[in-house]
């Protein structure tokens, strides 16, 4: 029989985000469900946005290409946040979000751009989406399970992508 997961937000995430970020802040339901819809903006194609927040939701989802736009790159765990266009943002502000069901977990982390991607969302046991912004641009994150890297969208402010 499977174990039913009691939490959003995978264990583990709340002790080792400090090692890397600040304290970690939660999200009002409301400010997770704005990010969300953000997220969608801002990395999944118009078509494609309800069929990835169904998939999203669910545990051990697998995506494709389909649901990440054309210039969505796939990067490493070992990946720096200054290689993804971050290098000269000084701090930066990371939000992290969880779903399960129609549940939504959300998370606020500050740190700096030496900060990898595997700091950001740990591991690929689960599917995450985050936002990494700095002054001048915005670093989109996406995670599922069994990656072994994360699919990333950076844009500048007011610009084109990265």
């Amino acid at each position: 029989m499977a174990r039913i997961q009691r939490t959003i937000t995978p264990p583990n995430r709340l002790e080792r985000w400090p090692r890397h970020w600040g304290k970690p802040k939660p999200m009002t339901p409301d400010e997770a469900d704005a990010f969300v819809d953000a997220f969608l903006e801002g990395f999944v194609p118009g078509h494609m946005q309800k069929k990835f927040w169904q998939f999203f939701r669910t545990p051990r989802a697998a995506f494709g290409n389909r649901f990440f736009m054309e210039d969505a790159t796939y990067h490493t765990w070992e990946t720096r946040l200054e290689q993804l266009g971050l290098e000269d943002e000084g701090a930066l502000i990371a939000t992290v979000v969880y779903a399960l069901g129609d549940d939504v977990e959300g998370w606020t982390l500050k740190g700096t751009t030496r900060r990898t991607l595997k700091d950001l969302v740990v591991d690929d046991w689960h599917a995450a989406i985050a936002r990494v912004e700095g002054a001048e641009s915005t670093v989109w994150v996406f995670v599922e399970p069994k990656m072994k890297g994360c699919v990333t969208r950076g844009v500048r402010h007011g610009a084109e992508p990265l």
